[in-house]
């Protein structure tokens, strides 16, 4: 089962710096210039490593397509971060954050993992809206029952494990779009693209927000693939869109 659990977690190490990192945010982003930008010149590298990636993996495709999701949508909402995970992994592949979680919760580690970069926090509350807003045959077409929330060691021990594999961030990624639908059932988009650039917006900028609060956030420059936030920063929904144009050549 893609939540099963793998072994034990190494102990404990320094991480305060790592956390204290991991919660900055940068100070007043800018808005969008509206500027045509060539995102696999400006990532180089991590943009190719991303593309390989999803390339090498294809076989998800079928996985989206089954739950009556477009693929090249799915992808798009989270190929920002997959570029972010090429310029962090040799962070994120440290142990040390998630078993400061495992064993005392989010409020003392919430770290990025994974492809996707998931975060438990963002784990925890779509497991809840899953929960609650999914009926069973839903659950049933994605693989996934209903989640246990009970603040136990077992419990998040079984959610790290989850965001630890590429099934289990496939999984949470189309439990995120289910989720997202019927949170904003009430919206209307014009095109495939501005229901995307809202998708892409609220799973980087936290989907909670409100329709208004994330339509303005779509405008802001505000992503970054550094540890540390610097400039210059770009549009994350810039960029899944930018991805989501060009995905039939891929």
């Amino acid at each position: 089962m893609w939540w099963s659990i793998r072994g034990r977690c190494r102990r404990l190490a320094a991480a305060g710096l790592l956390v204290f990192i991991a919660g900055l945010a940068p100070a007043r982003p800018a808005r969008q210039t509206g500027e045509a930008r060539d995102y696999a010149k400006i990532f180089g590298r991590n943009y190719r490593q991303a593309l390989d990636f999803i390339q090498q993996n294809r076989r998800i495709d079928e996985t989206f397509r089954a739950c009556d999701i477009d693929p090249a949508f799915a992808w798009a909402v989270v190929f920002p971060e997959m570029i972010r995970w090429s310029a962090l992994s040799d962070v994120i592949e440290t142990s040390n954050l998630r078993a400061l979680y495992v064993q005392f919760g989010k409020g003392y580690s919430d770290f990025s993992v994974g492809r996707f970069q998931m975060k438990p926090s963002f784990a925890e509350t779509l497991e809840s809206d899953f929960n609650r807003l999914l009926d069973r045959s839903e659950k049933d077409e994605i693989g996934v029952a209903a989640f246990d929330m009970a603040d136990l060691i077992e419990n998040r021990r079984a959610r790290v494990e989850r965001l630890t594999g590429l099934d289990g961030q496939v999984r949470y990624l189309i439990a995120f779009i289910r989720v997202m639908e019927r949170i904003y059932a009430r919206e209307t988009w014009p095109s495939v693209e501005d229901k995307l650039r809202f998708f892409a917006t609220a799973y980087n900028a936290g989907y909670r927000r409100g329709a208004a609060a994330l339509r303005k956030d779509s405008t802001l420059l505000r992503f970054h693939t550094g540890i540390i936030f610097s400039k210059p920063a770009y549009s994350y929904a810039g960029i899944a869109l930018d991805f989501f144009r060009k995905f039939p050549s891929i």
